[in-house]
Order: structure tokens, then sequence, then C-alpha cells
């Protein structure tokens, strides 16, 4: 019994570990995984115009960034965006 337990234990730990290991290599591999992210404006007082694409209408558009954090669907031009996100 112990043994079973023990087992199922390491079974569902190792699926566990596979899981998280192959989406951290899809988002690592996948060049247009950015463009799937929301837009975040991040965090500070700063306003930068930047540009993210907003996959529910196909487009990059500008927002603001506040300087920090953020995440990666964040473009200093709309050139980048573009040549990332857009499916031409």
């Amino acid at each position: 019994m112990q043994h079973s337990i023990c087992f199922m234990f390491v079974l569902i730990l190792c699926l566990t570990l596979t899981h998280a290991r192959n989406s951290f290599l899809i988002q690592a591999l996948d060049p247009h995984f950015p463009c799937y992210l929301p837009k975040n404006r991040g965090l500070g007082s700063e306003r930068l115009k930047r540009w993210y694409y907003d996959y529910k209408s196909g487009e990059c558009k500008q927002f603001l960034y506040r300087g920090a954090n953020g995440n990666g669907n964040n473009f200093y031009r709309k050139i980048e965006c573009d040549a990332t996100c857009v499916e031409t």
C-alpha cells in the first residue's frame, strides 16, 4: 500500500514538472508568445508611448507605459510590433 502511494506521488510530481517545463519551453521558443499577453501598463509615474498587439483586433495599438514592470507585449515602435505579431 505504501509503495502505491509513493508511486502515485512521484508520478503526479513528474507530470506536474513536465507540464511546467513544457509551458516554459513553448513560451521561450515561440517568437509570437508575447503577442498574446494582455496589455500591461506597468508600474510607475512615467507616460511613455509604446505599442502592444491586440490579438482580438489583429492590430498593434498605442498605449502609455508607466516605465516599470509590464510584460513582453510592449514595443518601442509600431514597426517592431507589426514585425513580431501581425500575420502577413
